[in-house]
């Protein structure tokens, strides 16, 4: 007697209930690991913020911070505490003690200079001050360093800052972006929604969507496998330089440092490295701006001259996924190599 022939109907039903089964189990872990992450407190952002937003809008320089501020920046890890005092800048309050101090420093810059990412207290102007108290005595460093400014915006601030602060000396940072994102270039397209720095309107929404939770966003599996596959992809500010032509930075540096002759200041410039500039990446537009600049008197520390063929060893000094921003062991670093530039000597004579 022959065997029946195979039941079509029964082959589908095997298929289907063993894709079911295979559908549930994933579910069911899926569901299991969402719990763990949620027991365990794992809460990876949908994308690096301030929390709340932390900017305001301002004629003169497009945006500035928010005076008294307390919040945090959300890193891929931990959230980093950040405030800012009366005089919207990230620092201690400027108090009459500290403006009357025998020495004042004025440190401008951009993000790197205001400490994205790192606690209240681990910037490298708050680094800095220990180092110099040490070896000057008497000796306030104010922090104004904005996330996001360039040379020009640098400018407006010193020059509201220089009669204010009377500052002895200057300390001016500089990366690339002053370049590549000027400022000038964006006031048009810029708005301030809910502290946030936005230029598409559309895309802010999604965006807020992301970092409230709203949707899939709301999974902290789904933020965790999206952080995990990003790490595949490198490190952010993946910027493309090719800076034949730096007169936008120039022009702006140029009125820093005659305004700081006319008050009897000096200026120190500070040239900041991005990792991958302490590789193999050319540092021809740093070595063009440190010449520019000591041709005209303007004393230069040149961290990617400094720290080149390190990248291996500085790479744990970024922040995760970030080859811009340092961890507070880089800006302690940063603030060792600046409290070293020959500036101070010419101070302990006065």
């Amino acid at each position: 007697m022959k065997d029946s022939a195979p039941d079509p109907r029964r082959a589908r039903l095997r298929r289907a209930f063993a894709c079911g089964a295979l559908l549930l189990g994933g579910l069911i872990a899926a569901l299991l690991a969402e719990v763990g992450l949620r027991v365990a407190q794992v809460d990876v952002p949908a994308r690096r913020h301030f929390s709340p937003g932390i900017y305001r809008a301002d004629e003169v320089v497009a945006w500035a911070l928010l005076p008294g501020y307390q919040g945090v920046h959300r890193e891929y890890e931990f959230d980093a505490r950040t405030s800012t005092n009366a005089a919207g800048f990230r620092d201690r309050p400027w108090d009459a003690a500290r403006r009357s101090a025998r020495w004042r420093v004025l440190c401008l810059g951009d993000s790197c200079t205001f400490g994205r990412g790192v606690h209240d207290g681990e910037d490298y102007p708050s680094q800095l001050q220990p180092l110099l108290a040490e070896r000057l005595g008497e000796v306030a460093v104010f922090n104004a360093g904005v996330p996001g400014y360039d040379s020009v915006q640098e400018d407006l601030v010193h020059a509201a800052l220089q009669p204010e602060l009377k500052p002895q000396v200057v300390v001016v940072g500089w990366l690339p972006n002053d370049e590549i994102e000027r400022s000038v270039n964006s006031r048009e397209l810029l708005q301030v929604i809910d502290g946030q720095l936005v230029y598409d309107a559309e895309r802010y929404q999604e965006w807020k969507r992301k970092i409230e939770g709203g949707g899939v966003y709301g999974s902290a599996l789904y933020r965790y496998l999206k952080r995990a596959a990003k790490r595949l992809e490198g490190r952010d500010h993946d910027w493309q330089v090719d800076l034949t032509d730096l007169s936008y930075s120039q022009a702006a540096l140029t009125r820093i440092h005659e305004r700081c002759r006319a008050a009897g200041a000096r200026m120190l410039l500070v040239l900041f490295p991005r990792l991958e500039e302490l590789g193999e990446a050319s540092v021809a537009h740093h070595q063009t701006l440190a010449t520019w600049a000591r041709e005209r008197g303007i004393e230069v520390v040149d961290l990617p001259g400094a720290w080149r063929g390190k990248q291996a060893e500085w790479a744990e000094r970024f922040l995760p996924r970030d080859n811009v921003h340092f961890t507070a062991e880089g800006y302690r670093l940063v603030a060792e190599a600046i409290a070293q530039a020959e500036v101070w000597s010419s101070l302990d004579g006065d």
